[in-house]
């Protein structure tokens, strides 16, 4: 689990088929790129299984290793982690020292450290900018399966097979003994993660997940609510909520009082299984992705479904959203050969891009939320181009621009327009206003998008109102009226209404950002 959440996806063990590709029956690494493809990372030489990889905060460095499996022998793998600089792709060092496979890695919140578990029951930290060894944290006696830092930096968690959480001071490289040793599970600890505002840290083991305080090490709760396991845990951006979902006939997802553990709702939809799960970094969308090959969009507030992205073939297998939450990719099988990867504007619920590797095992965006990296069993990590937002000379407007407020209790409507659009299929704005002159009442949709539409509920803040609609039939060019927004005066005074983060979406996804003109209301 990384920084805000952390999906924990359901692993799922097949027979591959014996195909010959380069003579070794797997997909050769050297081939041209796929389409989309910025740039192929690791290479592991003959090395035919999923590698992992984790990236900086700061989204300067990205670190590719060859994990454990259970089902090869460790002289099989490479025992290295290569360290490469995103900016100009060139592997910076390979850093040596672990005696087993390497299971997981992250990096410290200022992006200076590279802490690495591994099966030789050691984690290693590094110098994330050099690749300089700087110290080892011995005492797990199994395997180290997942490692985390906390939001500030100051712990390093890290959980094994033999069923405990120790927590290291990250500050201090010399310290090489545990600040805690945390016990309670009683199956190997595949998981931890930390809350990104609290000291709150959650770790998971087959069935049960345990919520701790990482600065006392006391133990928060223990819970084991999904009978036949947990198949994803993810907290909430503001650290309050921890979001859970069972596996195989338990298809409920429940939200749990990270402070205290109690039980906070249950989110229950009987589509299915889940199979992977993410909070949006805003904490205002959940996604599931289902067994009846389905991603629901949940309001975790409200416990309402917002959306379901429908069209894959098979379920999604993993999930990840972009850094702002406006984007949302996810892969599922078109066959074992072949997967599919797939982004979507979770604003718009309108497709955005759509990729083509062999073998993804998961994702993940880059702190720019436009570049997408994929890990493959075909050990390499690729970068796929940035989905980016093309500046045009299409205006959106809101009318009138300059308007005379009338009486304290009184409304005022205010159109949205769009003049000389090309190729339009739906949008996302922003009308900030100042509340304490007005308050927001309504939206109603215009005339420019027509036909079968899905249209975002409003996301209401306490100055700001965010609108979306996106035709599912047709694109529409000129112009017309996008939406149509009501206020109601609360405040005889002069005021604006600002048009923010407005993007444009065609068909096939491409995104566009038009010319913004404002609106007035001037005091009587």
């Amino acid at each position: 689990m990384k920084k805000l959440f952390f999906p924990l996806f359901l692993l799922l063990i097949f027979v591959l088929p014996n195909f010959l590709v380069d003579g070794s029956g797997w997909p050769n690494r050297h081939k041209a790129l796929p389409a989309g493809a910025k740039t192929r990372l690791g290479d592991f030489p003959n090395q035919p299984w999923k590698i992992i990889f984790a990236f900086s905060p700061d989204g300067t460095r990205i670190a590719v290793a060859n994990p454990l499996d259970e089902h090869r022998p460790v002289t099989d793998r490479p025992l290295e982690i290569r360290l490469y600089d995103v900016a100009t792709e060139v592997e910076l060092a390979r850093l040596r020292g672990h005696t087993a496979p390497v299971a997981d890695m992250a990096f410290s919140a200022d992006s200076t450290v590279l802490a690495s578990g591994s099966a030789d029951k050691t984690v290693r930290l590094w110098d994330a900018r050099t690749g300089e060894h700087l110290a080892t944290l011995a005492g797990h006696t199994d395997l180290v399966n997942t490692i985390a830092f906390s939001a500030d930096g100051a712990t390093l968690a890290s959980g094994s097979t033999d069923k405990t959480v120790r927590l290291w001071d990250a500050t201090n490289v010399r310290a090489v003994q545990p600040k805690a040793i945390l016990r309670g599970h009683t199956e190997a600890v595949h998981s931890v993660g930390f809350a990104a505002k609290s000291a709150i840290l959650v770790s998971v083991s087959t069935k049960r997940f345990g919520l701790w305080n990482a600065h006392t090490g006391k133990q928060i709760a223990m819970r084991e609510e999904h009978p036949n396991g947990i198949s994803a845990v993810a907290f909430s951006p503001n650290s309050d909520t921890l979001a859970s979902s069972g596996t195989w006939g338990d298809w409920a997802i429940r939200l749990w009082d990270a402070h205290t553990g109690q039980s906070k709702s249950v989110l229950l939809e009987n589509t299915g299984n889940v199979y992977c799960l993410a909070l949006a970094p805003d904490g205002t969308t959940l996604a599931a992705g289902r067994e009846d090959a389905t991603i629901q969009l949940w309001d975790p507030v409200t416990g309402k479904i917002r959306a379901i992205l429908r069209g894959m073939q098979e379920p999604a297998a993993s999930l990840a959203f972009s850094g702002d939450g406006e984007l949302l990719a996810y892969r599922c099988s078109v066959d074992w050969r072949q997967e599919s990867i797939q982004v979507w504007d979770t604003h718009l619920c309108q497709h955005k891009a759509a990729f083509s590797e062999p073998y993804v095992s998961s994702l993940a965006f880059l702190p720019d939320n436009a570049t997408l990296i994929s890990a493959s069993y075909t050990d390499t990590v690729v970068l796929w181009k940035p989905i980016s937002i093309v500046d045009t000379d299409i205006i959106t407007r809101i009318t009138p621009s300059r308007t005379v407020s009338p009486a304290i209790g009184k409304q005022l409507t205010f159109n949205i327009e769009i003049v000389g659009g090309k190729n339009v299929a739906g949008y996302q704005l922003t009308v900030e206003f100042d509340a304490t002159a007005m308050r927001y009442i309504s939206r109603t949709n215009g005339d420019y998008l027509s036909g079968d539409t899905y249209d975002m509920p409003p996301v209401i803040d306490e100055n700001q109102v965010t609108l979306a609609s996106s035709s599912f039939t047709e694109n529409r060019n000129g112009n017309g009226i996008l939406a149509t927004v009501t206020f109601e005066v609360v405040a005889l005074k002069t005021s604006t209404l600002n048009l923010t983060n407005v993007i444009l979406s065609a068909p096939r996804g491409q995104r566009s950002r038009p010319t913004v003109e404002n609106g007035q209301v001037v005091e009587p």
